[in-house]
């Protein structure tokens, strides 16, 4: 497996990208996360079927952990790793970003230029642009000099004109048709004004088919397009032998001050030799509207209550099922706009898809503040946020954040240390896609709930334990059960957790030795708020392709707690058991 750091730079807001593995050897999965040091927070995208191209939702300027993953068969390791005593495989990533650009952009009240423009791409009008129409037909290697139709010709002797050139002249022929132009000299000029007119927003490309005489030195000549006598843009064509296609590009903005004037092509001989050459002449017309000045599309205000400052029990109540605010994108960075409706706040906490209920409240006085929602009919989500986008009333920096209080109890405790006269964003939603009535009470002082005991936070706590076999258990037929991503694995297997408390501080080892499958064991700081804290070691193999077991060495602290997460690579279940050592000092 290997990780890739991804920050996106396009786009206004959120941007929509394609990410894919095509080109990559065969099994390749990959998954996008949000991060923090290079090491990766929150599961936000996942590709689970092997080379498949999926939109992810990302903010420009944020970086993102890429982890890429390639799955071999055969006895042993699933995961190929970049150790050099294992097997290599090459993976391609591929970031695209999609012709229709997906973007929400930040609020604002001033007026925003937009470009919506269509445009149609056409050709002009050239007179006798291969130079075919002649009065009579010209024998092989004959000329007729100045008369050449459509174009004005200026020069003297054999400056201008027509040739029909034999094998001797020109082995490759003309571009198009059976004649080709000549300049003879350096006084030799060829000019033809068009009906095409100088318009603004247009992007005008004149080509012309340029060669010599084979026989005779290089010619050079100047090709101009020009409007109203003044030139818009030149080129001299490479020294070069047979035919080659030069280009004179020019675009106009609004205004010009030549709009309006008609198009002049004009060539003509440059610096010494003789004969140049000339077939197909084309000027293509891509003809835009002009862009359109739109006022900006601010986000759907959030409905909020705002409740002032008040303490206690009850200080607000209302139902999710009748709410007006939108369903938030649990997939994004951050908060995300969704269309058809307002802006959600993010919770981290949980996975949830219902519908959410803003309540605003400011601090009476500066201290620590218990919330939650007990006594609500549904299971919640409660989280706090700042609000930065005060104009649309939606929460964005969500500060603390719970999902279940503990000991079975389905509602939500959250403790915030807040400022005296700072408001606050609350709000509050049901768990996956649950809506109902709920009750929000505000008290000081911390909660009185345990901070051990979140129920979907571990299986099992051992305490202050250390020694062979301190804890068991068997992933197999869990569900799928994976409530925080391993650094090291980059899969969805079924997981086990153990809260451990160690006695003393010292640096301890831990190894899922005795294992009966290819275990992936990690190390987290307990957050009694959010479960998970930092992430302090993560391994898969004591050895690839020796010893499937995992160990790790965190240094641990007494009277902290730790959660240990056992789980399989690639999908492995099975029994497992933890083995805790204390290292000698």
């Amino acid at each position: 497996s290997e990780q890739v750091l991804w920050t996106p730079a396009a786009g206004n807001g959120t941007a929509v990208y394609k990410l894919s593995t095509s080109g990559s050897a065969t099994g390749v999965f990959f998954e996008v996360f949000n991060q923090e040091q290079g090491c990766p927070t929150k599961l936000l995208y996942s590709a689970c079927t092997s080379n498949t191209a999926i939109e992810v939702e990302v903010l420009p300027g944020v970086s993102y952990l890429v982890a890429v993953q390639v799955v071999i068969s055969g006895a042993g390791s699933s995961a190929a790793t970049s150790s050099s005593s294992s097997p290599s495989f090459f993976f391609v990533l591929n970031v695209e970003l999609p012709d229709e650009l997906t973007t929400t952009a930040p609020p604002t009240t001033e007026t925003t230029t937009t470009t919506t423009r269509a445009c149609v791409t056409r050709e002009a009008v050239v007179e006798n642009p291969s130079f075919e129409e002649v009065k009579e037909t010209l024998l092989d290697g004959e000329l007729k000099k100045r008369v050449v139709t459509g174009w004005e010709t200026d020069g003297k002797r054999l400056a201008v004109g027509v040739i029909n050139p034999t094998r001797l002249m020109l082995p490759s022929g003309p571009t198009e048709g059976r004649y080709v132009a000549f300049i003879g000299t350096k006084k030799g000029e060829m000019v033809q004004t068009l009906d095409e007119l100088l318009a603004p927003h247009t992007t005008y490309t004149l080509h012309v088919d340029v060669s010599k005489r084979a026989d005779l030195a290089q010619r050079r000549c100047k090709i101009r397009l020009m409007a109203g006598g003044t030139t818009l843009g030149s080129v001299i064509p490479d020294k070069q032998d047979g035919w080659q296609t030069v280009e004179v590009t020019f675009t106009t903005g609004e205004d010009h001050p030549k709009m309006g004037d008609p198009l002049t092509i004009r060539v003509n001989g440059a610096k010494t030799g003789k004969w140049v050459l000339l077939d197909r002449v084309r000027v293509t017309v891509n003809q835009c509207e002009a862009p359109v000045t739109v006022p900006p599309t601010l986000p759907t205000p959030c409905v909020v209550e705002d409740i002032g400052n008040p303490t206690g029990l009850g200080v607000a109540s209302g139902s999710t099922a009748s709410s007006l605010n939108a369903l938030p994108n649990v997939f994004a960075a951050s908060r995300s706009g969704v269309s058809g409706g307002a802006q959600g706040q993010h919770p981290f906490c949980a996975v949830t898809l219902a519908r959410e209920s803003f309540v605003a409240w400011t601090a009476p006085k500066s201290g620590r503040y218990t919330l939650d929602t007990r006594g609500s009919s549904l299971d919640t989500v409660l989280s706090v946020a700042l609000d930065e986008h005060p104009e649309t009333g939606c929460g964005t920096n969500v500060l603390v954040c719970n999902d279940d209080a503990g000991q079975g109890k389905p509602w939500s405790a959250v403790s915030l240390d807040a400022e005296a006269g700072q408001t606050y964003q609350v709000a509050v939603q049901g768990w996956a896609d649950t809506e109902g009535d709920w009750v929000l009470s505000i008290n000081p002082g911390d909660s009185t709930v345990s901070p051990l005991t979140p129920q979907w936070c571990f299986e099992q706590h051992i305490e202050s334990r250390v020694g062979a076999r301190v804890a068991s258990g068997d992933t197999s037929g869990l569900g799928p059960v994976n409530r925080r991503q391993s650094s090291c694995a980059w899969t969805h297997s079924n997981e086990q957790v153990v809260l451990w408390s160690p006695s003393a501080s010292a640096n301890y080892t831990l190894t899922t030795k005795g294992s009966a499958f290819d275990t992936v064991l990690s190390v987290f700081e307990f957050d009694p708020t959010m479960c998970y804290g930092p992430e302090l070691a993560c391994n898969d193999d004591l050895e690839p392709n020796v010893e499937y077991w995992s160990t790790v060495t965190v240094d641990a602290t007494q009277g902290a707690h730790y959660l240990v997460v056992v789980e399989g690579i690639a999908n492995q279940e099975g029994q497992w058991h933890l083995n805790i050592g204390r290292d000698s000092a």
